[in-house]
């Protein structure tokens, strides 16, 4: 039993859902950014 599983698992999902939230809310804003601006591909590094 090693004292990181527990921590490392929950860190695991908390960074999961956080990134859940970026692609949900901050995808779509950086497409709109994209469409306004035209500084979306810099962001998407395409």
């Amino acid at each position: 039993m090693t004292p990181r599983a527990a921590p490392t698992g929950r860190f695991l999902i908390f960074h999961k859902s956080i990134f859940g939230l970026f692609l949900g809310l901050g995808f779509p804003w950086i497409l709109f950014a994209s469409d306004n601006q035209g500084s979306g591909d810099k962001i998407l590094g395409s």
